[in-house]
C-alpha cells in the first residue's frame, strides 16, 4: 500500500513537466481475439514505466 501511494506521489511529480503520450493498437496475447490499445508515456525523454521499473515502483 505505501509503495502504490509513493508510485502516485512519484508520477504526480513527473507529470507536472512536459509529457508525451503514444497510443498502439496491438493483438491481445491470450485466450482474446481482440485488439487493444496501448499508450505509453514519456516524460523528459524517458518511458515512465522504465522511470517507476527503476526506483522500485512497479514491475516489468
Amino acid at each position: 500500500m505505501r509503495a502504490g501511494l509513493l508510485a502516485r506521489e512519484v508520477v504526480q511529480k513527473l507529470l507536472r513537466e512536459p509529457f508525451v503520450v503514444q497510443t498502439r493498437w496491438a493483438n491481445a496475447s491470450g485466450r482474446s481475439r481482440e485488439s487493444r490499445h496501448y499508450a505509453f508515456v514519456e516524460t523528459g525523454g524517458k518511458n515512465l514505466a522504465d522511470l517507476l521499473v527503476g526506483q522500485g515502483l512497479a514491475r516489468a
